[in-house]
């Protein structure tokens, strides 16, 4: 993973957030892999912990594009692009939910390679409730959060690389 540029183009979060990033190969296009990521109200479509998402604003694709996401049960996540460089990366920050985080920023980057894409994924987050919520974030938020961002990266990956087969035909 990419830590100095990461590192370098943080977005401003609490001192003590919570960070991890996971990646995946993908056998596609990197521009076929961006107009998915980039389609911010499809969410749904390949995240398999979103059962649906709309836009919430009248663009779609940039700084300021927001989305509402319904989960499981009654969870929800609303979140608004914060940074955007086609091709290369995107950000999304949670602005509000009914999860236990107090804040949250997931960066998406990609890389281009001779087979294909590396995406990654690199939430920074805090959790609510104080010492609690630290308890909570080790125990509980931490390894699902996780769990759910691989998911996520298995859901792009199959999605983009049905897509890609599609496009290719018998």
């Amino acid at each position: 993973m990419w830590t100095e540029e990461l590192e370098s183009l943080a977005v401003k979060t609490p001192k003590h957030a919570s960070a991890f990033s996971e990646e995946i190969a993908i056998d596609a296009p990197i521009e076929r892999v961006w107009r998915v990521l980039a389609d911010i109200g499809s969410v749904h479509a390949w995240n398999p912990g979103v059962r649906s998402s709309r836009l919430t604003t009248h663009h779609g694709e940039g700084v300021g594009a927001a989305r509402h996401c319904k989960l499981a049960g009654r969870r929800y996540l609303e979140e608004v692009v914060v940074d955007w460089e086609p091709l290369k990366r995107l950000t999304v920050r949670i602005t509000a939910t009914n999860l236990p985080f107090e804040a949250a920023d997931v960066r998406f980057m990609l890389r281009a390679t001779s087979s294909g894409v590396i995406v990654s994924v690199s939430p920074r987050y805090t959790v609510r409730f104080g010492f609690l919520g630290t308890i909570l974030e080790w125990l509980v938020v931490g390894p699902r959060y996780r769990r759910g961002m691989k998911a996520l990266l298995d859901g792009l990956k199959a999605h983009v690389e049905n897509l890609s087969a599609a496009k290719a035909g018998p």
